[in-house]
């Protein structure tokens, strides 16, 4: 059922989310940082030879554990490398895996033949984790062996992660046309969110790909700055952070025009927020809106596993996109 939910400014505002409340915190999370060297070197970095790494994973606990990992490349010179996205594994109670020379080739994408960095596996639960380090020389026989067990740190991260397009983003800084930015361009990134540009869908056909622009709303609403989008989508990419999205929520200042949005991948909706299908991209969707000055302002909510989002509008602001554990 296509619908809106008109409500008074003051409940509205109960509603809205931003990022200077105190957060509440989620469980601690056990992080290993795994150094990993493989592939065959020349000897411009280290000693000649061929480098083996196997990072061995172990539950000891009773009951299944769910774990991420990524892979981070150390560069020489003193450069940073590409860091992965997070991969899914789990393990049942004391069941093992290994990392091993062809998954860290493979999940950094490297086409050299010698590559070195950092594994990084994040647990609600703690795991053992111990890497084995070989190495071979002429002979290409065995010649060195080490085995390192690695201590985890604890991280505790908030339930709740907001982008609220306040500092570091400059006020006047614009994305898109003006910026030389292609459709798909990640223009930034907020608290482990990457944010991309997008063309914008006409609802009666054909689209266009314009500008967004930091600034603060002509109308109230939100906190602070907020971000303007003028015939042009943004995508919020919540598939990197350390939990899964329950529930994104974010603010809108509508002053006409179309909006699209999209979830998960589903096609874009052109059209009125208002009447966007519920649901859209296997989660449900609420908009709840007000009138204020001329103009309509509200909430956008969106329950369910939330991976990406896609919004913006012809004359649509936008502020504390939410997205909760």
């Amino acid at each position: 059922m296509k619908k809106s939910i008109v409500i008074s400014s003051l409940f509205l505002a109960c509603l809205i989310l931003t990022s200077n409340v105190t957060l509440a915190q989620k469980p601690q999370t056990f992080q290993y940082a795994v150094k990993f060297i493989c592939g065959k070197s020349t000897g411009e970095v280290v000693a000649k030879g061929m480098y083996f790494t196997a990072i061995n994973v172990h539950n000891p606990n009773n009951t299944e554990v769910k774990f991420q990992k990524k892979f981070a490349i150390a560069m020489p010179m003193e450069k940073p490398g590409p860091v992965s996205k997070f991969f899914d594994a789990k393990l049942g109670p004391d069941e093992a895996l290994e990392i091993d020379n062809r998954d860290i080739f493979e999940h950094t994408r490297t086409a050299a033949g010698f590559v070195k960095g950092f594994v990084v596996i994040e647990s609600d639960a703690e795991l053992d984790v111990v890497a084995v380090y070989t190495a071979a020389g002429k002979t290409n026989q065995v010649e060195t062996l080490h085995i390192e067990r690695i201590s985890p740190r604890t991280l505790e991260h908030p339930s709740t992660v907001c982008v609220d397009f306040e500092s570091p983003l400059v006020a006047g800084t614009q994305y898109g046309v003006p910026a030389g930015n292609s459709s798909g361009d990640v223009v930034f990134t907020a608290h482990g969110i990457p944010v991309s540009v997008y063309n914008f869908d006409f609802a009666g056909g054909g689209g266009t790909f314009k500008v967004a622009r930091v600034e603060t709303a002509p109308v109230p609403f939100g906190s602070g700055q907020s971000i303007r989008t003028n015939n042009i989508n943004l995508e919020f990419d919540f598939s990197q952070l350390n939990f899964q999205p329950s529930e994104v929520q974010l603010e809108f200042l509508d002053l006409g025009g179309h909006e699209n949005i999209s979830v998960n991948g589903s096609p874009v909706f052109a059209g009125e927020l208002s009447s966007v299908p519920n649901p859209i991209g296997g989660v449900s969707i609420a908009v709840n809106t007000v009138t204020a000055q001329g103009s309509k302002k509200g909430i956008v909510t969106l329950t369910g596993a939330v991976k990406n989002l896609r919004i913006g509008g012809q004359e649509f602001w936008i502020d504390n996109v939410c997205v909760k554990k």
